[in-house]
């Protein structure tokens, strides 16, 4: 009974760089279905907390599903007890001639007051301040010719500033010849106290004139910072998160206030009180900057970051030069090995299911609930093929079964943390120039980053007496 019960919150749209032809859009309802099942009155038992993609960047993931969880809660405390009520109710109906009813038509209505009173406390709690507004509204069910309650949001058009300069220019003119103030306005969609004041602000000039003056409000005014100094603030948190030191929100609205302090801009008020900028200037400066967007970054070391430069870039090239002039051979490709560690875990996690709404222990049987990390070391030719790989167990002991299903050829180890080590990683060079016939007629180049692993005597040794050619790449990925 999903499709009876829907939430709707709807966006109103900022107030930004108003030109001389304004021209309003009212965004679509955005449709939050019910999950549950719906009752003889129209309400839901619960509605589903999946995000809508219409709502990115107007509000928090998490805000939206704290709040359809109280909605959902609300719901959950008072229609059980409408649904006992309700079956007493026509048990006895016969006896009482209907009036066993009202005790369940009072409840409804009490749950429906509920409702409201939870959605205004929400509008004025954070969603009056992103320009949503939650509303329980009730329409005809698209399947059958019941009524459905609904929460939604209305759509709060703009009064103020919605008019042309060609609609204001006729209201004044037609006023001239003798219309009333609110039938010009009436007549050419203009809002009767602005028509009056635009009349008022321009009576000395003449109606040839008209068309030379401003008719359209100039919002440009309120306006923080001009056109350039937004733009230099843009390409500096554009350079920020390219260094990997991008700003979160809190520090772009304080760099903003910085900004305005140091230039003796005015600032509102709130500015001032919180020594930053207010969230309302960080949404209308996202939205007309398209081209940045929030993103939640990877983490990355400052070794890593330091040392993938221009420098140690060309030093590896330089380095692979020099190998590529020392043996010719490597040139088509087929002794050009690539090495490196990977995670990989036992228990995969499941893919989406199709399943009936409503339900929530929807389960996919699996090996385990949490599975185990194994590192797999593997190796791959330049020409496209793999050696067997080597797979690292978190065990002290290797034990025969533990390499079932793997491919044929590959390396069983164990190490009781699960990581690779020096010792092991001998074990793996054998592994490497048993599979690749490396010896010194037969080189082969093997890449590899410089993991400290990777760097023990013993192993380069082993290599360098097998013709194996090491070139390691800086940083390493996994120190």
């Amino acid at each position: 009974m999903a499709d009876f019960d829907a939430i709707y919150p709807d966006e109103t749209e900022s107030e930004e760089n108003i030109e001389e032809t304004h021209v309003t859009l009212v965004p679509d309802p955005i449709v939050v279905r019910g999950a549950g099942n719906m009752t003889v009155f129209g309400l839901s038992n619960r509605f589903n907390n999946e995000f809508p993609s219409g709502l990115q960047s107007r509000v928090a993931p998490e805000e939206y599903q704290a709040t359809i969880a109280r909605i959902n809660s609300v719901l959950k405390k008072t229609l059980p007890v409408n649904v006992k009520w309700l079956f007493c109710g026509c048990v006895c109906c016969c006896c009482t001639l209907g009036c066993s009813l009202w005790p369940v038509i009072c409840l409804s209505k009490r749950t429906q007051h509920s409702l409201n009173k939870l959605l205004e406390w929400e509008n004025s709690r954070l969603y009056n301040k992103l320009g949503l507004r939650w509303r329980l509204t009730k329409q005809h069910c698209d399947s059958s010719s019941m009524m459905e309650y609904m929460a939604r949001t209305k759509v709060n058009k703009r009064k103020k500033g919605n008019h042309t300069a060609d609609n204001m220019l006729q209201a004044i003119r037609h006023y001239r010849q003798g219309w009333s103030i609110r039938k010009a306005a009436k007549e050419y969609n203009v809002c009767y106290p602005t028509l009056q004041r635009y009349i008022k602000k321009n009576v000395n000039v003449s109606t040839a004139d008209l068309h030379k003056q401003r008719l359209t409000p100039n919002y440009d005014v309120n306006k923080i910072f001009t056109n350039e100094q937004e733009k230099s603030l843009t390409e500096y948190i554009k350079e920020c998160a390219l260094k990997f030191y991008g700003l979160s929100t809190k520090d772009v609205r304080s760099l903003a206030y910085q900004m305005a302090t140091i230039n003796n801009i005015k600032t509102p008020d709130s500015w001032n009180r919180e020594k930053m900028a207010g969230l309302e200037w960080l949404r209308s400066y996202r939205s007309r900057n398209l081209d940045l967007s929030l993103k939640k970054p990877e983490s990355c070391s400052l070794a890593r970051a330091t040392a993938f430069n221009k420098d140690t870039v060309k030093m590896f090239f330089d380095n692979l030069k020099n190998v590529m002039e020392r043996h010719p051979s490597f040139g088509n490709g087929c002794r050009i090995y690539n090495l490196d560690e990977t995670a990989t875990t036992t228990v995969q996690k499941p893919l989406k299911v199709i399943a009936p709404k409503g339900r929530q222990n929807i389960c996919k049987i699996t090996s385990g609930e949490k599975g185990t990390l194994v590192t797999t070391c593997a190796i791959v030719c330049a020409s496209g093929q793999a050696l067997p790989p080597a797979l690292i167990f978190p065990r002290k002991n290797l034990k025969d079964y533990m390499m079932t299903g793997a491919p044929i050829g590959s390396l069983g180890l164990a190490n009781p943390s699960g990581w690779m080590n020096a010792e092991l990683f001998i074990e793996v060079m054998k592994h490497f120039i048993k599979h690749t016939s490396a010896s010194s007629e037969n080189s082969a180049l093997l890449i590899m980053d410089n993991h400290e692993s990777h760097l023990s005597i013993e192993a380069l040794d082993m290599a360098k007496r097998s013709g194996v050619t090491i070139l390691t790449l800086h940083p390493p990925h996994n120190k």
